[in-house]
């Protein structure tokens, strides 16, 4: 293990710096290596990307984009843009939405992912984590899912390497030296007789099949350090959702907003996007570029992580917590396979009656325990109570400049420390920070 010294310094160049996110950890080059580094220093570099998956931090978009662009306008990219015909697909093959997508999941799929190992990790039983992984494809399929797409799940389904074998959407998980997570491949074709889900036959491009493909070396290379970091299993399914429903964006017809042509419907970048049922592709237009994008609101086919300002790691990463897809996934989802609106639920009303409450009995309440570096005590931790806590640690900084960030009281701030600090910068101090 490294001296503190070493390790603080190593730290404090991650988060002040961001001389290794700006590498590329996603997109344009590999995640880099510090030899020799703690697991948890380790961890607190890498984690960024596998709990980012598919998304990026980069100059924000909003908007969504589709995987192959034809055309000029917005409109005509759209229409032309590749999907599942909503009828038995014109090339005889049977293939189409009018029995839900066929999704077959590799037998090999849920072993490739390492469960026997993360079940050590976590000490669980190797059939609480199957069934966890499995929850976690069937959420990430349903996510895309309206009245007018569906999908039908076989785990353990034949499945065939190649987009136009096997079943429609074939899911395998198996190791890789690429530096992505997932890939997609897509199988199109062009039709004159290609039907959208509203009922109108529209000439474009039409999927005949997919193959998805997760990086297992990548994966269970991130699941230990998530494992080391205290990170919940529910926070690692999520994980595993994530990846799964972007590479599943893919594979109904979805490119990475951040890298195409953007199109919304609007110039508000925040707010929903109505689509007509009966002519979706109306009041498209190619979206502007806003800036300060809320990170909670970056969409899940984000893609091509390239760049990365640190100090925007933290709020982006609580993300994980709600594993949904923003106004611009769906708006994407309900232009390529529109469908009718719902009917309103209806609601009973009813008047509460009146009851007596009694006053409580006013108690004591002990204080919370600290929450490790949250120097300010406002509940979170900041990138710059990090750095306050590494120059306590380098002893560049006195003690009471950040009294949370010495747990133990000793007058110094300690390797594990720092750790328990980046946790819950990471997650939350109610969630793995405090004592």
């Amino acid at each position: 293990m490294q001296a503190p010294r070493q390790w603080a310094q190593w730290l404090a160049a991650f988060f002040c710096h961001g001389a290794l996110a700006r590498r590329g950890w996603f997109g344009a080059g590999s995640v880099p290596v510090v030899p020799g580094c703690p697991i948890m220093a380790c961890a607190a570099k890498k984690v960024v990307g596998f709990l980012c998956l598919a998304w990026a931090i980069a100059p924000p978009v909003r908007a969504f984009s589709v995987f192959v662009e034809q055309g000029e306008s917005a409109a005509e990219i759209a229409a032309l843009a590749p999907r599942w015909s909503a009828q038995p697909d014109p090339f005889g093959e049977g293939k189409g939405l009018h029995d839900g997508l066929q999704v077959a999941v590799d037998a090999g799929f849920l072993q490739g992912l390492g469960l026997d190992e993360i079940a050590a990790l976590y000490g669980a039983s190797r059939e609480d984590l199957e069934g966890l992984a499995r929850a976690a494809l069937r959420n990430a399929l349903a996510m895309w899912e309206n009245s007018a797409l569906r999908f039908d799940v076989d785990f353990g389904g034949p499945t065939e390497r190649g987009p136009l074998a096997g079943s429609e959407i074939d899911l395998f998980a198996e190791p890789s030296a690429t530096r992505f997570f997932g890939f997609t491949e897509l199988a199109w074709r062009h039709s004159e007789d290609r039907w959208l889900t509203n009922g109108q036959r529209v000439p474009g491009l039409v999927i005949r099949g997919a193959d998805v493909f997760l990086n297992t070396t990548r994966v269970l290379e991130s699941a230990r350090l998530l494992a080391q970091l205290g990170v919940p299993l529910t926070d690692l399914a999520h994980a595993l959702q994530i990846l799964v429903a972007h590479e599943v964006g893919h594979a109904i017809g979805l490119g990475h907003p951040n890298e195409g042509t953007f199109l919304d419907t609007d110039s508000d970048p925040f707010d929903p996007m109505v689509i007509d049922f009966a002519d979706p592709f109306r009041d498209l237009l190619v979206s502007s570029i806003p800036l300060n994008t809320p990170l909670d609101r970056v969409p899940i086919m984000w893609g091509g992580l390239s760049s990365a300002d640190p100090v925007a790691l933290l709020p982006f990463l609580r993300r994980l917590r709600n594993p949904a897809l923003t106004f611009d996934d769906l708006g994407g989802r309900d232009v390529l396979y529109p469908a009718p609106p719902l009917p309103p639920s209806p609601t009973a009303s009813h008047t509460p009656s009146a009851t007596a409450t009694p006053s409580p009995t006013p108690t004591a309440s002990p204080a919370p325990p600290p929450c490790p570096g949250d120097c300010t005590g406002d509940g979170e931790v900041t990138v710059d109570e990090i750095v306050l806590a590494v120059r306590i640690a380098l002893e560049t900084e006195p003690r009471s400049a950040c009294a949370a960030a010495d747990l133990d009281a000793d007058g110094a701030v300690q390797i594990h420390e720092l750790v328990r600090a980046v946790a819950a910068a990471l997650f939350g101090c109610d969630r793995t920070g405090r004592e």
